[in-house]
């Protein structure tokens, strides 16, 4: 996570924000903020009182401005808001922005009997805890939905506090699109353990684990780690990207029961994201999802930013929906089972969120050990790269068009050559050479950056240029790409490392372009 973002504990009361919080807060050398307390100390009266006289809106109003003031501070801290302090809205998204955003959640039964132990007094409360307890998560329901990632409270706090401190420090991606927020969470080794205690974080009605044969064979703890989960395997392939497939698993739900509250779990790589959440997107008009990238590509990419989708025989995510999912659970340990040609398809992917994005990440994709001791930061780059895209664009009327780079003519020689001809990353590193050559051509892109990323293309074994015999079929291909607008697209070019734009370009001039550029 970001060194520049504040810690903030949430859930209702009794959940444990603020004992846990100050061992956090030791854990992490950082200094702690309890609203409640800092909001007394702002009034000078105890918050019984305040509530005694009538004077509950200045205590909102005092813990509003302590929590405002703390956000906005440089100095990253750990926060305990009181139990009401993000129902509003406005307070919430800029918890959302400024903070990791953990929701503390434990049994009604566990957190009435913490609050009876406890010396402090709850106005909101006390006497009868367990009926205001439901009554009042009732009611801010929304508010405690809101959150990057949910932990399971009900271990003693100083356990809670541990857990958290080691999930921060493997790396925690969060990102808000309205008023959803969820995070990658990088799990090396965990990701097994993070899977059931989703069971108790999210509590949904069933479960649906969707996966492919080659997943359920390579990474069976994964698969079987939620018990009760009905298990829905696909056949996998690019080639099986099919409506077909989204049916089946809708088939399965409605088989097993679903409804409005199940969670679908997508464990595999970017094929199974895909389909797993596109059907989760459609069923019942939506339900929650978890995505478990078990490939390098998924991992970096396509488990991220709420793009689901199906192939048509057309042409690539023809049909799709955003839907983000609710967690995404990143364990870079899991691609070591992938073969070397699907590892170097992962870091093409790698490479565009470098080129659009983050300078630092080509630097560090051109080291000889890259796979061996920067694997997890790769993936944790790629993944903030594309999170901050998709935040200032969720839905691609702007900069999220960057993501796209390599991909017009990645997709079309997808399509010409044939689903599982090339991999998707080979298709778009090929994609990627032709629109840099295309930036070149047009003074957008600098001299030499085009054969600096040839090179390191080279050493990964991926392709660097479209075979002439299939350029023609790649322009044919381009009249039926999804970006595509009143005829024009907008392409992307690289200005230099980590810096992206688009230009308007016709298909004629795409066409001639792309010929002059692979001449």
């Amino acid at each position: 996570m970001s060194e520049r973002r504040h810690v903030l504990l949430w859930g209702p009361s009794g959940a444990g924000k603020s004992t846990v919080g100050r061992l956090l807060a030791d854990e992490l050398g950082r200094a702690f903020v309890d609203t409640d307390a800092a909001a007394e100390t702002r009034l000078g009266v105890a918050i019984p009182e305040l509530f005694a006289s009538g004077r509950e809106a200045d205590f909102r109003a005092a813990e509003q401005a302590v929590l405002e003031d703390a956000l906005a501070s440089e100095a990253p801290a750990v926060i305990a808001p009181g139990g009401g302090a993000l129902v509003s809205e406005a307070l919430r998204f800029r918890a959302l922005d400024a903070a990791c955003v953990v929701r503390l959640t434990c049994d009604l039964a566990t957190r009435a009997e913490r609050l009876r132990n406890d010396a402090a007094v709850r106005p909101l409360v006390a006497p009868s805890i367990e009926d205001k307890l439901a009554a009042l998560e009732s009611q801010r329901r929304e508010a405690y939905a809101a959150a990057h990632l949910a932990v399971d409270a009900s271990a003693d706090a100083a356990s809670v506090a541990r857990r958290i401190a080691a999930m921060l420090e493997a790396g925690i991606v969060p990102l808000r699109v309205g008023g959803h927020a969820y995070a990658a969470e990088l799990s090396s080794g965990t990701a097994a353990a993070r899977l059931r205690e989703l069971l108790r974080t999210h509590a949904p009605t069933s479960t649906f684990v969707v996966t492919d044969e080659n997943v359920a064979r390579l990474h069976p703890d994964l698969v079987g780690a939620i018990p009760g989960a009905r298990v829905i395997t696909l056949i996998p392939g690019e080639e099986h990207k099919r409506l077909s497939a989204v049916e089946r698993i809708v088939d399965e739900l409605v088989l097993g029961g679903a409804d409005r509250s199940s969670l679908v779990v997508a464990i595999g790589g970017g094929v199974v994201s895909d389909l797993g959440g596109l059907a989760a997107a459609l069923f019942s008009r939506g339900i929650a999802w978890v995505a478990v990238p078990t490939t390098l590509l998924s991992m970096v990419d396509a488990s991220l930013g709420g793009k689901t989708g199906a192939n048509l025989s057309t042409g690539k995510n023809l049909v799709g929906a955003f839907h983000h999912p609710s967690e995404v659970v990143v364990d870079p340990e899991r691609c070591l089972t992938e073969s070397s040609r699907s590892v170097a398809s992962g870091l093409s992917e790698a490479l565009k969120s470098a080129l659009v994005g983050d300078a630092t990440l080509l630097d560090l994709l051109e080291r000889p050990d890259a796979l061996g001791a920067h694997l997890a930061e790769i993936v944790r780059r790629s993944l903030v790269v594309k999170a901050r895209i998709v935040e200032a664009d969720p839905t691609e009327r702007g900069v999220r068009a960057h993501l796209n780079f390599g991909h017009t003519f990645g997709h079309a020689l997808e399509v010409v050559a044939g689903f599982g001809t090339w991999t998707h990353g080979e298709a778009v590193a090929a994609g990627m050479v032709t629109a840099l050559q295309i930036g070149e051509h047009l003074g957008r892109t600098p001299h030499g950056l085009t054969e600096r990323i040839r090179a390191l293309l080279t050493s990964l074994n991926l392709p660097t240029r479209i075979p002439p015999e299939l350029l023609r079929d790649c322009h044919a291909a381009l009249q039926r790409d999804k970006k595509r607008t009143g005829g024009r697209y907008r392409f992307v070019l690289i200005e230099s490392a980590g810096r992206a734009c688009t230009v308007d370009l016709s298909h004629a001039e795409l066409v001639e372009l792309s010929r002059r550029a692979t001449a």
